[in-house]
């Protein structure tokens, strides 16, 4: 079965064009947004790319040259969708890499999508086919191309390029924490605006040299906090204290690594399982959604003694519940939760509209780790998560643990 990546953030359109492709017999895979695209064609090896060009987080432009400038990915099939008004876009689309375009707006379309995949996969199987009809005496199949040792994926090359990953470690992460502490402390927004822009260009460099060196892990951490830092950019007045104590709580993490590189390339095989619990739907949503983009598998529920059935036949990585239910309330669930032998050291994270300091104390009494306030930014959930996946990991390696700034700061509450 040939194997379609959707990257497309319109939620109404990609579940249509799913629909239809799935019941033309293709396996479709979606991502919401152009950074969970770049990482999706890793992990899924589709046959065709079906791209957006105004798909959010990674200009769609940017991602298909990304992915072209990757060997193995030179001979993918790249199917883009343009609006018909924005020509220069679908130009240099086709000058990125884009293999064919189509006019998202016309309603015909996707059934055009459809005959260019038949056209493209039936042309496959007819050179296959009249192949075998050479004679064997004269038929010699291409090489199975190698990759030489000055391509940048061949395995020396990887390994070198880690190293100096390594070496420069320290030299990437010094200027991002100075730049974040004048940020920190900036009076006026033009300086924070200034300190914050220089921050997303040291943020970007380290997210750019993890990619490059096949460090995948620890640019899911580094993927939100840019895209964080990128929202602030967008409008200084954003933020707030748990936006910068979020940066900060990452940035001290990224700092603390420093000394513990070695456990660097473990973060790969990194594939958190998160339990969210919440009686409101359209919050347990976006919440759930919220850990989606950012690469956090989620099961979600409604009330606790489902929470607590689920607890009990699974081990999640991560839990976050709301305080305010009915029946068991979030911080007799907490307890509850604390209680079950698989889940004593899982990072548990109140999403809550409370923010009283009573509230505060009792969930920490409770034996949660964290509290966020409602409505929380996405890009704030998803750099908190991978901050405690990340810290929850390294208390679980022979080598000692940060001592947490979240969990120091919390303690206090």
């Amino acid at each position: 079965m040939k194997k379609i990546l959707l990257i497309e953030d319109d939620p109404e359109l990609a579940q249509n064009y799913r629909a239809r492709l799935q019941a033309q017999n293709y396996h479709v895979d979606f991502a919401p947004d152009g950074q969970a695209g770049y990482y999706a064609i890793y992990d899924c090896k589709p046959d065709v790319v079906l791209i957006d060009l105004a798909v959010r987080q990674m200009d769609a432009l940017s991602l298909i040259g990304k992915i072209r400038a990757q060997k193995q990915f030179q001979r993918l099939q790249m199917f883009a969708l343009a609006d018909s008004s924005s020509a220069r876009s679908a130009e240099q689309a086709i000058a990125a890499g884009a293999n064919q375009l189509f006019d998202k707006s016309d309603q015909t379309t996707l059934n055009t999508i459809i005959g260019s995949l038949q056209s493209l996969f039936e042309l496959k199987v007819k050179i296959t086919v009249d192949s075998r009809k050479i004679p064997p005496a004269k038929f010699r199949p291409p090489p199975i191309e190698e990759l030489s040792p000055s391509d940048p994926e061949h395995p020396d090359n990887l390994s070198r390029l880690h190293e100096t990953f390594i070496e420069e470690y320290g030299s990437l992460i010094h200027p991002l924490r100075k730049t974040f502490l004048c940020f920190s402390t900036a009076k006026t927004p033009g300086a924070k605006l200034v300190l914050v822009r220089e921050l997303l260009k040291s943020i970007k460099n380290l997210h750019i040299s993890a990619v490059q060196c096949d460090l995948n892990g620890l640019a899911m951490l580094i993927a939100p906090l840019e895209s964080l830092v990128r929202f602030l950019e967008a409008d200084i007045d954003r933020s707030n204290p748990g936006i910068i104590q979020c940066i900060a709580n990452a940035i001290d993490l990224l700092a603390f690594l420093h000394n513990e590189t070695s456990e660097l390339k473990g973060f790969n095989n990194l594939r958190p399982n998160a339990l969210v619990v919440d009686d409101e739907s359209i919050s347990r949503k976006a919440i759930s959604l919220g850990l989606q983009k950012g690469r956090v598998n989620v099961i979600n529920v409604d009330n606790a003694e489902a929470a607590i059935q689920k607890a009990e036949e699974n081990v999640f990585d991560i839990i976050f519940l709301d305080v305010e239910m009915p029946g068991t309330n979030g911080l007799m669930l907490c307890s509850r939760i604390r209680g079950l032998v698989n889940h004593k050291n899982t990072p548990i994270l109140f999403v809550t509209a409370l923010d009283d300091l009573k509230t505060r104390a009792s969930s920490k009494i409770s034996g949660a780790n964290h509290f966020l306030i409602k409505p929380v930014n996405t890009y704030e959930l998803a750099v908190t998560a991978w901050t405690f996946l990340f810290r929850n990991r390294l208390k679980q390696s022979p080598l000692r643990a940060p001592a947490a700034r979240v969990e120091t700061e919390t303690a206090d509450v």
